[in-house]
This record gives C-alpha cells, sequence and structure tokens, in this order.
C-alpha cells in the first residue's frame, strides 16, 4: 500500500527487463483480458482522476495527516534521545519504531533510513548493522502510516551530541534552506519557486556546490497515501496540497551528509509544518540528546 504509483511504475519495468522471469506487467495483462472477453466494454485509465483527487487533502485527510506527522516526528526525536555511541543503527531505529507504534501508527511508512558514519553518504540505506562511532554524523529518514496517511521527516544530529564547528556550519545551511522555504509555502506557490528560494540561499552560504539544490535541482516531493504521491510540479499549490521539503548537503568524501526534510501542509492562509515536533536548531537537538531515551533505560534494566 504505501508505493508510490511511480515506484509501482519503475518495479514492473525492472521485472519486464529481468531475463529470467519475463513476467507480464500485471495490470496490462487485465486489460487484456477485460478487451479480449469483454469486446464492447471501453477500458479507461482511472489514474489522472486518482491523481487529481490525491492532490488536494480533505479537512478529513488533513486530520490524518496531522496525526500521521506528529507520530513521524515524535519517533524521530526519540531516535535523538536514544542515541550512544557504540549502539547499533538498527537499535536506535528501533527507539523510533517503539514509539510510532506506542502512538497508533497500523504500519511504517517505509523502512527506516538510519545511517552513521560512511553509510550516510547511502541515499536510501537500510541495512543498520553498523554500531555508532562517537566522530560519526548520524541521520534518520523515517515516517509513520496512520489510517493510510503517510508522513515523511528526517534529522541529522552527532553520534557525540555536538557537531564540530566545521559540520555546524553546513548544518546551519541545510536548516537556513529549510526554514526559508517553509516560510514561503502558501496556496499559489509553485516547486519551482521553492527551489529558486533554496538555490539563493545555498550560494548566498557558498555551498553551492555540495548542496543537492543546485547541484540536482531538488527540493522536496509531495506525500500523502505514498511517501512521494503524486502531484505536477509545475502546478501552483492550492490549501489541502502536503510537500516535503528536504534540503540535503552531501559530502561523501568526508562522510558527512546534512538532511531535513518536514510534512508541510498548505493551508488557506499560509502553511502548517506537521513534523515540528522534532526539533531542528543545534542547541535543541543537544538538549533532547542529553535527555533519557527509552533505548538507554531498556539497556539499563536488570536481568531477570
Amino acid at each position: 500500500p504505501p508505493t508510490s504509483p511511480p515506484d509501482a511504475a519503475g518495479a514492473w519495468q525492472e521485472i519486464a527487463a529481468d531475463p529470467w522471469q519475463q513476467l507480464p506487467h500485471r495490470n496490462r495483462r487485465l486489460v487484456q483480458l477485460v478487451r479480449e472477453r469483454f469486446p464492447n466494454v471501453q477500458v479507461r485509465d482511472l489514474a489522472p482522476l486518482l491523481f487529481e483527487a490525491r492532490w488536494a487533502k480533505t479537512l478529513r485527510e488533513r486530520e490524518y495527516m496531522r496525526r500521521s506527522g506528529r507520530i513521524g516526528a515524535l519517533g524521530v526525536a526519540e531516535a535523538i534521545r536514544s542515541t550512544r555511541p557504540d549502539y547499533f543503527e538498527w537499535e536506535v531505529a528501533a527507539a523510533a519504531r517503539f514509539v510510532y507504534f506506542a502512538l497508533g501508527q497500523q504500519e511504517d511508512a517505509f523502512a527506516p533510513i538510519l545511517a552513521s558514519g560512511p553509510n550516510v553518504n547511502i541515499i536510501h540505506y537500510t541495512e543498520l548493522d553498523r554500531r555508532l562511532r562517537g566522530a560519526d554524523l548520524v541521520m534518520l529518514d523515517y515516517g509513520s502510516d496512520y489510517g493510510y496517511y503517510t508522513s515523511d521527516v528526517t534529522r541529522t544530529w552527532a553520534a557525540s551530541g555536538s557537531f564540530t564547528p566545521e559540520q555546524l556550519e553546513y548544518y546551519r545551511t541545510v536548516a537556513l534552506i529549510r526554514d526559508s522555504v517553509v516560510a514561503a509555502i502558501r496556496p499559489g506557490v509553485t516547486v519551482r519557486q521553492l527551489l529558486e528560494i533554496a538555490q539563493r540561499v545555498t550560494r548566498a552560504r557558498g555551498h553551492e556546490d555540495v548542496a543537492w539544490t543546485t547541484r540536482t535541482g531538488y527540493i522536496g516531493h509531495f506525500v500523502g497515501m505514498a511517501v512521494h504521491d503524486p502531484g505536477p510540479n509545475e502546478r501552483p499549490f492550492v490549501a489541502g496540497v502536503v510537500f516535503n521539503v528536504e534540503p540535503i548537503i552531501d559530502l561523501p568524501e568526508r562522510h558527512w551528509h546534512f538532511r531535513l526534510e518536514d510534512t508541510v501542509l498548505v493551508t488557506e492562509t499560509g502553511h502548517e509544518v506537521l513534523t515540528d515536533a522534532a526539533p531542528v536548531a543545534p542547541e535543541a537537538l543537544e538538549r533532547l540528546y542529553a535527555e533519557t531515551g527509552v533505548l538507554e533505560r531498556w539497556k539499563e534494566r536488570p536481568p531477570r
């Protein structure tokens, strides 16, 4: 269910190209059989109508998105709180997942991407088998599925609890891009305009060579019933649209990767950040890290 239409189409292309399987496209095969058995019936693609219905969320859908966003953010916050050197990636991700299910999600929106050290530069890393070290950066990209509506939230922090001064400069660029783009979201704005804002901030900070906004022209994606929901980038936003802002700075030669991501609802008068329960400011990240997390409490339990 969480698979987005583009992801599903890509998967079928890979299956069709596999010479060891050569499986027919399931949907195309269905259309073929219907046309053979009912030649007088017209077969039409409902995807455009469905995508249009998914473009802007109704008031009830927005409530599901709000709940999903809060669950997603609180789980990521718990992962930050539960991070310590020598913990495994899968353990930190499990702390977030514990909160997700405790708060009522029905399933993960997608597999947790919890990366540390050299793994942070793998965009969709899901092995989670590395032990954290004190000098690592840690990045969690994760989301909840509540009532078939998804969230998608990412935070980056230091395994030691504090960024180095040089790391902090890159992090502040990502945070400034995030804040500037989110502040501009309102009805009538397009993805292209958001990207232009992000690019101006990136260049002003002198990080255009390592930022995705200038290297790949990427600033985010739509989200809803799928993590990558259908949505035309060229179409002006309307109230009810939900867009994920996702600035990224990547320095693979140093094993540094700074990413922030928030689910943002377009309202009649502006916007609402649905994942703001996870802090962004470096000082707030440090305070959260200093708290005792559920993972620490579990590890401190005396054996039975």
